[in-house]
C-alpha cells in the first residue's frame, strides 16, 4: 500500500503530514500540492486499511487523524519508509 503501488509515495506524504497534525482534504491537497480528488481517493484507502479515521466523514471538511494503531507503529513506517527511499535510490 505504500511502497508497491503507484500511489504509495503520496500516501505516505498523507501519513507524514497526518502525524504532524490532523487536516481536512483540502488543506492536504494544498499542502502536498496533490489534486484534491486525489486525495480523497488516497484517504479512502488509508481509511479502508484502518489507518486514518475521521471525526465525520459526511462532513464537508472534515479532519483526518492517525488511528491508534497507526500511532504506535508510526516508527516502524519510519523505518521502513526510509528503507524504501533507500532501495528506490539505489535503483536508478
Amino acid at each position: 500500500m505504500i511502497g508497491s503501488t503507484k500511489g504509495g509515495v503520496n500516501r505516505a506524504k498523507i501519513i507524514e503530514l497526518l502525524n504532524s497534525r490532523p487536516a481536512n482534504p483540502n488543506q492536504i491537497a494544498n499542502e502536498l500540492k496533490l489534486d484534491y480528488k486525489t486525495v480523497l481517493h488516497h484517504l479512502k484507502v488509508l481509511s479502508d486499511n484502518g489507518l486514518i479515521i475521521t471525526d465525520n466523514k459526511e462532513s464537508y471538511g472534515a479532519a483526518y487523524f492517525l488511528t491508534p494503531l497507526m500511532e504506535n507503529n508510526y516508527q516502524s513506517f519510519v523505518e521502513i519508509l526510509a528503507k524504501i527511499k533507500r532501495s528506490s535510490g539505489n535503483a536508478g
